[in-house]
């Protein structure tokens, strides 16, 4: 079965919307406390980069003139919108500390993204 262009563009957000829909529902719940200092600090980079990543993905392929620019945006509005979510959540706390590695987690997904695909 052939699939359409328009349908194979719409498809390549697939993965960045489940995983932005997966953040915002964890943002949500109640979670564990991480062992080490600061380890959710890690999380957050980690998270906003793939993020980023996912979100390059089909804007790259879909024709974007800047998509390591949007993308990190992109995931930086994402980030925003998670802690947000977190300070009306009495389980949770929302923290800039936690915003901020979001922004820089996009960021470096942004240029990983840019340098890594520029050529693909």
């Amino acid at each position: 079965m052939k699939i359409s262009p328009r349908t194979e563009q719409a498809l390549r957000w697939v993965p960045a919307i489940l995983f932005a829909i997966a953040v915002l529902f964890l943002s949500t719940q109640t979670v564990p406390r991480l062992r080490y200092w600061n380890a959710d600090k890690l999380v957050h980079f980690a998270v906003y980069g793939i993020m980023s990543i996912l979100i390059f993905w089909p804007l790259s392929r879909n024709g974007h003139r800047y998509p390591y620019l949007f993308s990190m945006l992109a995931a930086i509005a994402i980030g925003i919108l998670d802690e947000s979510i977190q300070h009306y959540n009495p389980a949770r706390v929302a923290s800039l500390k936690d915003l901020f590695a979001d922004c820089l987690g996009s960021w470096t997904g942004g240029i990983f993204s840019r340098s890594v695909f520029k050529n693909k």
